[in-house]
């Protein structure tokens, strides 16, 4: 008896061990093909290989969750939705793979899982998570839209853009904590966004010191995953844009290609949280009246703003 006893317990442990490292694997894999996603849908605006990796990144997770919202209006974000659209993400990836820093791209993926690990796995969800964004998720899931579903749950009607890109990225076949992916992938490279430009600095001025302020002030806020929430994302893009103004003011570059993203940086943000829209309040300060040339507005760019706020706002009807 003794002998079963321990063979048993030794059994259990084994089969414990072994669950944990596929837990582990499924969940490396799973985050690692939702970076990689991201990337490819970027990669279908051609100039921002040019630019940084945050806001590839942002690129790519804006355009996966106008997608996902598109696609609500029509048809669950089922499992096939979810598969057919992250496929594609990564096979334009691969298409375009030669226009990415291969050597910068590794770096940042081992950063990104490294970090991945510390923020998601020993950690707690937000309170408002269980409450109402998983759940908001879940109805993206499994059902098209339904007009009127705030009255059911009033919070659903002020949700958040991050919930249609999670609802697009977990199916059946991916790890549940692809969920988290989106808000790290944007945290991480937003940090080495910032990391690069502090170690790249020759000369210390007042961007470089915004930029110390600003990345210190955010890996002591959100130093766990329990601090990310819907606020995340639209702090660091308020962030990203109050860096670049700041860099056109004092080291003159070109305003022109931020006033023209000035339209869907506004709608971004109030699309994510409509409390951080007075921080487009920033781009007067390189917006000159007297110069305004309707002519140089990017039509692209205005067509999407149109588009998105239609859809945006007509889903809480």
């Amino acid at each position: 008896l003794l002998i079963i006893f321990f063979s048993l317990k030794h059994g259990i442990k084994t089969v414990n061990f072994m669950t944990n490292i596929l837990f582990f694997f499924h969940y490396i894999v799973s985050i690692t093909i939702v970076f990689f996603s991201f990337l490819g849908f970027s990669s279908l605006i051609k100039n921002f290989f040019y630019k940084d990796f945050f806001l590839k990144f942002l690129t790519g997770y804006f355009l996966i969750g106008f997608l996902g919202l598109l696609i609500h209006f029509f048809y669950p974000i089922s499992n096939f939705v979810s598969i057919i659209v992250i496929s594609i993400g990564l096979i334009l990836f691969i298409i375009n793979f030669k226009y990415f820093n291969e050597k910068e791209l590794l770096y940042l993926l081992l950063i990104y899982l490294f970090s991945s690990l510390f923020l998601i796995l020993y950690s707690d969800h937000p309170i408002d998570t269980n409450m109402y964004h998983h759940p908001f998720v879940s109805y993206l899931n499994s059902e098209k839209i339904i007009f009127g579903v705030a009255n059911i749950q009033f919070r659903f009607g002020h949700i958040s853009f991050l919930q249609y890109v999670q609802a697009t990225l977990i199916n059946d076949y991916l790890h549940i904590l692809n969920l988290a992916a989106p808000n790290i992938i944007l945290f991480v490279s937003f940090i080495y966004f910032c990391g690069k430009n502090i170690i790249n600095t020759k000369r210390i001025n007042f961007v470089y010191l915004l930029i110390i302020l600003l990345s210190s002030f955010l890996l002591i806020k959100y130093g766990r995953y329990r601090e990310f929430g819907n606020d995340l994302i639209p702090m660091l893009v308020s962030f990203y844009a109050l860096i670049k103004v700041t860099e056109e003011i004092f080291l003159k570059k070109n305003s022109n290609i931020l006033l023209n993203f000035f339209p869907i940086y506004l709608i971004f943000i109030f699309s994510h949280k409509i409390s951080y829209i007075a921080s487009a309040l920033i781009f007067l300060t390189i917006l000159n009246f007297k110069k305004i040339n309707y002519k140089n507005l990017n039509l692209k760019i205005v067509i999407i703003f149109l588009l998105f706020s239609f859809f945006w706002l007509s889903k809480n009807f």
